[in-house]
């Protein structure tokens, strides 16, 4: 039996004990179990391991750390540029532009000299574009009130939400998370948004990539029902971010089937989320 040690000693091709493992999850890593085990079982075998997460509240602008099992996690905030938070509000509705330009102004050093500057500059710029940026807003709204009545519009309008979020947030904090991650041994995603930090720390620093999918992205949740071409988007990002991967953990052997085929990675195992072993 394959256990998750041996996957990353093999993919550091080095010793086990001390190599250094960075894992990256785009959420808190307070309840995500599969996680926390595998964090666990990878310091009890004698790794260095780190997990880089986020902040449980998504518009938080600073992060923070703890120290559990044997293991650290650092959360990274998703750092999204104003314009570009402004273009997700819209996206998700016209309620939620008014909380994401409160939660900008109310950023760190936003009070100081510096900060009521660029809120001065952000300002005069949204003045400047008026031009331009109501009748973008005017044919979104319509494009929001007609896709209601037509199957055709709403799915183009989620499949254009899935592009911008990963556009404009989801790699926005890869390149934190990478960075924050640093040099490791094995640069270990979880799941899609995860395994772009892990691919992009390890063009940066070097080292080994494993893709830990724990689950069938493009046909899981919301993804499911997003049209064709959005699926083809996620699927090309998928092969973009884990097809150059070492290993290919997963959590069924029928998944690992359908992951590797496209992905062809030297090593595919599965890994079961199990409780800890109890004797009877």
């Amino acid at each position: 039996m394959t256990t998750l040690a041996g996957v990353e000693a093999r993919a550091a091709t080095g010793p086990t004990r001390g190599s250094r493992v960075v894992m990256y999850v785009l959420n808190d890593c307070r309840t995500d179990v599969r996680v926390l085990r595998e964090a666990k079982t990878l310091a009890d075998a004698g790794f260095d391991v780190t997990v880089v997460a986020r902040p449980t509240d998504i518009t938080a602008t600073v992060g923070d750390s703890e120290q559990r099992d044997g293991f650290r996690i650092e959360r990274v905030p998703i750092s999204i540029r104003p314009a570009r938070q402004l273009i997700l509000a819209l996206l998700r509705s016209p309620g939620h532009l008014s909380p994401a330009v409160t939660t900008w102004l109310r950023r760190p050093g936003g009070g100081s000299a510096r900060g009521r500057l660029e809120s001065a500059m952000v300002a005069a710029l949204a003045v400047l574009s008026i031009p331009i940026t109501v009748p973008l807003f005017v044919i979104a709204m319509g494009f929001r009130s007609a896709a209601r009545h037509s199957a055709t519009l709403a799915g183009l309008a989620r499949g254009l939400g899935v592009v911008a979020r990963w556009r404009l947030s989801y790699l926005a904090w890869s390149r934190s998370a990478a960075l924050a991650g640093g040099r490791a041994e094995v640069h270990h995603g979880h799941d899609l948004r995860g395994v772009a930090a892990a691919c992009l720390a390890r063009r940066q620093f070097g080292g080994r990539l494993v893709y830990d999918s724990h689950e069938y992205f493009t046909e899981t949740g919301g993804m499911a029902r997003q049209q064709r071409w959005a699926k083809r988007y996620v699927a090309r990002l998928e092969r973009r971010f884990a097809g150059g991967g070492d290993a290919l953990v997963t959590v069924n052997a029928t998944l690992a089937r359908l992951l590797n085929e496209p992905l062809r990675l030297p090593r595919a195992v599965v890994v079961r989320n199990c409780p800890p072993r109890q004797e009877p």
